[in-house]
Formats: C-alpha cells, sequence, structure tokens
C-alpha cells in the first residue's frame, strides 16, 4: 500500500524527488504482469487500434472529410462512417467502413503505397 500512496503521490507531482523515483522503479522492476490479474491487449489488438487510427487519420487529414469512429461495444461489423464534405459543406451522404489493418488484408503494393481490393459491400 505505502509504494502504491507513493506511486500515486508521484504521479501528481511529476516525478520530482528521486528517492520516490527509485521506489518506483524497484516496485515495477519487481511487479510481475504475468502474475496480474490486470486485462491483456494481443497484438492482433494493438494493430487493428492502430488501424483505426491511420485510418480516422487519413480520412480527416487528407481526403478532408469526417470520420466518426463506432463505440466497440455497439461494433457490429461497422468500425465506423465517413460523412463526405466538398469545400466545407457536409453534403449529407455517408459510408459506413470497416476498417481491416495487417500484411494478411494487403494485396499489392505500388510505387504510391498499398492498395487494398476487398469486398465492397451494398
Amino acid at each position: 500500500m505505502k509504494i502504491c500512496k507513493i506511486i500515486c503521490r508521484e504521479d501528481e507531482r511529476n516525478c520530482q524527488t528521486a528517492k520516490n523515483k527509485k521506489a518506483i522503479s524497484k516496485f515495477l522492476k519487481n511487479f510481475n504482469m504475468q502474475d496480474s490479474l490486470y486485462p491483456k491487449q494481443n497484438k492482433s489488438q494493438e494493430i487493428g487500434t492502430l488501424g483505426q487510427a491511420y485510418f480516422h487519420f487519413f480520412v480527416v487529414h487528407k481526403l478532408g472529410w469526417i470520420y466518426r469512429p463506432t463505440p466497440q461495444e455497439a461494433d457490429f461489423g461497422v468500425d465506423g462512417y465517413i460523412d463526405i464534405k466538398i469545400d466545407e459543406n457536409v453534403i449529407g451522404k455517408s459510408v459506413a467502413v470497416q476498417v481491416k489493418c495487417g500484411e494478411t488484408y494487403i494485396s499489392k503494393r505500388t510505387e504510391g503505397g498499398i492498395k487494398y481490393e476487398g469486398k465492397i459491400s451494398i
């Protein structure tokens, strides 16, 4: 419990004292994550999260459109919606998307990047 209090206090102070930094470091080195009851994120989930983040970036910054991700608990095959804009006008047209990420989904590499030739469901 003492270590937990030190960690909480140090987080608030942004680890300003060297004494408590050493205590936190020692605690973290001795803490075995495999024995913990914390939830785990596997590699596939991590790749999926990165794919969602990149896709969001691409739609907003490269296409200039709006991306509305679907909350995970409401994801039944639709990962998000793209609202199309012309200039600054949202034109009332949306596209539902399912984002796939990983080497198994890449069908062709081109000079410009990666081309995905997947199925489009209408």
